[in-house]
């Protein structure tokens, strides 16, 4: 008998050549790279989205402190006369008290955070005459005195809020409020 040679391109699959595909190695390796590629990818994505939450948190955070300051600044425009000495019923750490046209009496002072849900150190209130309980206006005030200057002036501080009563109607109002990890919006 005898053997017929028959050139590889008929034949296909009896002379395939083993260097087409990957190795079981290069597979392994390249999966391990692509992990640390897609590790590294989600770490900086959480990062992104934890300080942009975190920027977030600050920026309504100082929204509630002007808020709060724009509250009172109204409350000053209604007033007849303003007072540094509060007379309201239940006024703890008095502030400042407003007597509206009116009549009606405003009193802002701060307790400290105690057992309440609000957020500490302290809690600005405010009252008004014929209230039975005073509302909270804003909470997360510091402990720290607001650094405020005026010339001239009474000044009217508990923790973190401070006016500066200039005139019966001229008040410079600063509030030191607690942001994030400790640090104090002034």
């Amino acid at each position: 008998m005898r053997l017929k040679f028959v050139p590889a391109s008929r034949w296909p699959n009896v002379a395939k050549n083993n260097t087409s595909g990957f190795t079981l190695t290069e597979l392994m390796t390249a999966t391990a790279i692509l992990g640390i590629v897609i590790g590294l990818v989600w770490s900086s994505l959480i990062s992104m989205i934890s300080s942009t939450q975190r920027a977030e948190e600050e920026l309504d955070r100082k929204r509630e402190l002007n808020r709060a300051a724009d509250f009172i600044v109204d409350d000053i425009q209604e007033a007849a006369q303003v007072s540094g000495t509060v007379t309201l019923s239940g006024a703890n750490a008095g502030v400042f008290e407003i007597t509206k046209n009116d009549g009606q009496r405003v009193a802002y002072f701060m307790r400290p955070q105690g057992l309440t849900r609000w957020k500490g150190p302290y809690i600005l209130y405010r009252k008004t005459t014929g209230m039975h309980h005073a509302q909270a206006l804003v909470d997360g005030l510091s402990d720290q005195t607001p650094i405020c200057l005026a010339q001239g002036g009474q000044v009217k501080q508990s923790a973190g809020f401070k006016v500066i009563m200039v005139s019966n109607k001229h008040l410079k109002i600063c509030l030191a409020g607690n942001l994030i990890d400790n640090e104090v919006f002034l």
